[in-house]
């Protein structure tokens, strides 16, 4: 069995998403600083919560904090398109588990 049928699917993260939510609004509209980015990682809330679900068998496959980090910020933007409701919980979760190479 390969690493990305062993990650189970996590619970959807509704309190993580609300603050992502509130923290753009907060932000505002300005034209000069990715507000999206900043928001779906504030305070690491989504990547650590994955983390902590996954932990278990990423180190299994050699996987590290940092080096979960590395590879989870390729996904920033699908992070953006589920916090703004464009994918649901399970298309982001099925991209993240797809693009995971034993």
């Amino acid at each position: 069995m390969n690493i990305k049928d062993k990650l189970p699917m996590p619970s959807e993260p509704i309190e993580i998403k609300k603050q992502m939510i509130d923290v753009r609004i907060h932000f505002g509209n300005g034209n000069n600083i990715d507000w999206d980015s900043q928001a779906v990682w504030f305070r690491n809330a989504l990547p650590t919560y994955l983390w902590n679900e996954w932990k278990i068998i990423l180190v299994d496959y050699g996987f590290t904090w940092p080096k979960f980090l590395k590879y989870i910020k390729y996904y920033t933007h699908d992070m953006i398109r589920w916090m703004r409701e464009k994918i649901t919980w399970e298309e982001l979760i099925q991209k993240l588990k797809d693009s995971i190479e034993d």
